[in-house]
């Protein structure tokens, strides 16, 4: 678009340099984006391969790893189906590598194969969890759009909005338990979450407590305390049994009022 704005630049030396350069530019844009989308979808084909089994997909749904994974898939769908979506035109496509039909149709089939072998619902609740890109529509609107391009077969969209409900169910169950537990302890608070903790744990050197997934997810690209920098390795927490036994009987006296 810059080129087309900048027409032929007049008929002098510095505006025919200019326009060179503008093209040299735009051509090494073009090269990144395709390069990035080339890595990108090599990727994504790659943990679809390893999210079809148990045993390959074990890592993706670990606590301190799976709502990683279902932030970044909802982030990817967000935008290939959500509002975001139009912001992502390109007049032509193949000239950077974008296949959004490629991409969504890949991404779905991650959701699809890591929900079939996960348990407990782990993949739903952290694609729930999910703050950022997560709404009771982004699922829906995926599904409707597969079945209206005939990307994936009708069993896989009927699978894709079989998971669209389990996540809304999980999300309307948070909303009533957030509105049930109202104020929360601040003994009982993450202190980095801010949230309910239900598995608190203690850190040896600090002696803070955390929920287990957080310190969990921190310790994956920092393996230190993060209140006193000393070295920390997930075997190194210390279960807090009897906070954990007061949560717990907390949490069923809500319940019950």
């Amino acid at each position: 678009r810059q080129a087309a704005e900048f027409g032929d630049g007049g008929a002098t030396p510095n505006a025919a340099r200019e326009r060179q350069e503008l093209d040299r530019r735009i051509r090494s844009e073009e090269d990144q984006i395709r390069h990035h989308m080339s890595h990108a979808e090599a990727h994504l084909q790659a943990m679809e391969m390893t999210a079809a089994e148990r045993a390959t997909a074990a890592p993706y749904l670990l606590p301190e790893m799976c709502h990683r994974v279902a932030a970044m898939l909802n982030y990817f769908l967000a935008h290939l189906v959500g509002p975001q979506r139009k912001k992502l035109k390109v007049s032509d496509p193949t000239k950077v590598g974008f296949n959004p039909k490629g991409l969504l149709r890949v991404i779905t089939s991650i959701i699809i194969r890591l929900d079939a072998v996960s348990s407990d619902n782990v993949l739903a609740a952290g694609a729930v969890a999910d703050q950022r890109s997560y709404s009771e529509g982004l699922y829906p609107a995926c599904s409707e759009l597969l079945r209206q391009t005939g990307i994936m077969s009708e069993i896989e969209a009927v699978q894709l909005e079989a998971f669209a409900e389990r996540c809304r169910v999980i999300h309307s169950e948070a909303v009533e338990d957030e509105e049930l537990m109202g104020d929360i302890p601040d003994d009982f608070t993450d202190p980095i979450m801010a949230t309910l903790m239900r598995d608190p744990v203690i850190l040896p050197a600090s002696r803070a407590v955390l929920d287990r997934p957080t310190i969990a997810r921190h310790l994956l690209t920092d393996p230190f305390d993060p209140f006193n920098r000393q070295p920390l390795k997930l075997e190194d927490l210390i279960p807090a049994t009897e906070l954990k036994e007061r949560i717990d009987a907390w949490v069923a006296e809500k319940k019950k009022k």
